[in-house]
């Protein structure tokens, strides 16, 4: 129907721009900045996905959303309270365990692993706090998601993942970066 496809057209427009802002990620110089562009990626994805009445994949933007929490709340953390710094990998732990409850409540099979491995290397890249390192497993988490995009026959995430892909690879090796000046109160 008319109104369905003008509904699917505008969940694709709110993925584009999901991926857009999750391509800036990719150029920001601070992990303060890559946990803005990626928070802000999730509201956009979620739309997207409320649109098309996906819930699986909002699930999965919500725990990725809790993720992205525990990780701002964890800087706040170690600036009030340093020498819980060692403690660190306990959020990694966290986070890592709620992607596995990701994979629990949306499976779609063997193949839908390669989603949750792209997950998983994603929330390590954010922990680790290199951004350089961040970028590159940048890349590899595209390729395990291009994998799941082929898997379930969609075109169009094999050409947004193909896309931020080599957008990552030309931010990684020509230096572009972007930052943020958040203001504090």
């Amino acid at each position: 129907t008319k109104n369905m496809s003008s509904t699917y057209v505008l969940s694709q427009l709110f993925i584009v721009v999901a991926y857009s802002l999750f391509g800036m990620s990719y150029i920001a110089q601070n992990r303060k900045t890559i946990l803005v562009c990626s928070s802000c990626s999730l509201v956009a994805e979620g739309v997207g996905y409320i649109l098309l009445f996906a819930w699986g994949g909002l699930a999965m933007v919500v725990i990725a959303g809790i993720r992205n929490l525990i990780f701002f709340g964890q800087a706040k953390l170690f600036e009030k309270l340093p020498h819980l710094q060692k403690y660190e990998w306990v959020s990694l732990l966290f986070v890592l365990l709620l992607g596995v409850l990701g994979a629990v409540i949306t499976w779609n099979g063997v193949l839908g692993t390669f989603a949750i491995v792209a997950g998983m290397i994603y929330a390590y890249s954010i922990w680790q706090k290199n951004d350089k390192v961040y970028d590159v497993l940048g890349i590899f988490a595209c390729v395990f998601l291009i994998v799941y995009n082929v898997f379930i026959g969609s075109l169009f995430g094999v050409i947004l993942e193909s896309v931020l892909m080599l957008w990552i690879i030309l931010a990684t090796f020509t230096n572009i970066n972007v930052s943020f000046k958040i203001k504090k109160k």
